[in-house]
């Protein structure tokens, strides 16, 4: 069972998001963990598989109409499908005038893609060249859904 958990906490926050095991998988060259902040004001979640803390997920607004999903799963990833679909149930409840959740997602980053292909996202297009990791340009997805398409989902 996924249970998600507001976080407020800007320290603990921060204290996860520069622990190694996140550190490693989102990092880009010239970031640096002394310097990393976070917004506060975005929507974090504390994330919980069978009541064990597995990871966190920010929501935060891209504009008007569209938020943006960035899961951090570190424990239970089998249940990231899980997850997802909590979030979707979370995002049903937003207004009216917000109808699209989208992620972005790193090219070396495979088997979230695959994860968010399987969980109804669809291709949006292609940020090329995005990203810099171990002295590498790596292009990012962009995928979104809809409010109609998750209840169609759903």
């Amino acid at each position: 069972m996924i249970k998600l958990l507001r976080n407020n906490d800007k320290a603990d926050v921060l204290a996860f998001m520069v622990s190694d095991a996140v550190w490693a998988t989102f990092k880009c060259d010239k970031s640096v963990k002394e310097n990393y902040d976070i917004n506060i004001d975005d929507l974090w979640l504390n994330i919980y598989v069978d009541n064990e803390f597995s990871g966190m997920a920010r929501l935060n607004n891209y504009n008007l109409n569209t938020i943006a999903f960035h899961p951090y799963m570190v424990k239970n990833k089998a249940k990231s499908r899980d997850l997802v679909k909590e979030v979707f149930k979370l995002f049903l409840k937003t207004p009216e005038f917000v109808n699209k959740l989208i992620a972005t997602i790193p090219f070396d980053r495979k088997i979230v893609y695959n994860l968010a292909k399987r969980t109804g996202f669809r291709d949006e297009g292609v940020n090329r060249s995005s990203v810099l990791k171990g002295g590498v340009f790596y292009d990012q997805w962009n995928v979104g859904i809809t409010k109609d398409e998750i209840k169609a989902l759903i």
